[in-house]
């Protein structure tokens, strides 16, 4: 499934050193499909949003379903880290004995997320993880220090 390698912190053709947009997919895309791509594709590894979030991040508001909607109209070339997008209660959507579970699951586990009883610890994994990360980034405080 990986059909490119992309570098973090850019928009998608940028990241892919490609001046022709990833989005060209011989199908009609919204400019809110694009923009929850972008925003899924800078998910850190280890760390999840729910779609609300991923909604409000992507300027649209309440609009967790577009979310989903978006995620599932993702071309698989885009390679997107669809499984660190979860529910509000911290769970996996999918039902839980489903194929698509026990794949966003291991992707999940794989990346170090824990789940205890089905959830994912929000306040560990969740935006404000990744707003910690991208603010206090343990690299740039530890070269700081030497």
């Amino acid at each position: 499934m990986v059909l490119f390698n992309c570098k973090p912190g850019k928009s998608s053709a940028q990241a892919c050193g490609s001046s022709r947009s990833p989005y060209n997919v011989g199908m009609a895309i919204s400019q809110h499909h694009r923009q929850v791509w972008d925003l899924v594709a800078e998910i850190p590894e280890g760390l999840v949003l729910t779609y609300g979030q991923a909604a409000r991040l992507a300027g649209l508001g309440r609009g967790a379903r577009l979310v989903s909607q978006a995620l599932r109209a993702a071309p698989e070339h885009l390679n997107l880290p669809w499984h660190r997008v979860i529910n509000a209660k911290g769970m996996i959507s999918f039902p839980v004995d489903s194929p698509q579970y026990i794949d966003q699951q291991d992707r999940l586990a794989e990346e170090g997320v824990e789940f205890m009883n089905e959830r994912i610890d929000l306040n560990r994994f969740g935006y404000q993880a990744w707003l910690d990360t991208m603010l206090w980034k343990p690299d740039d405080l530890t070269s700081k220090e030497t």
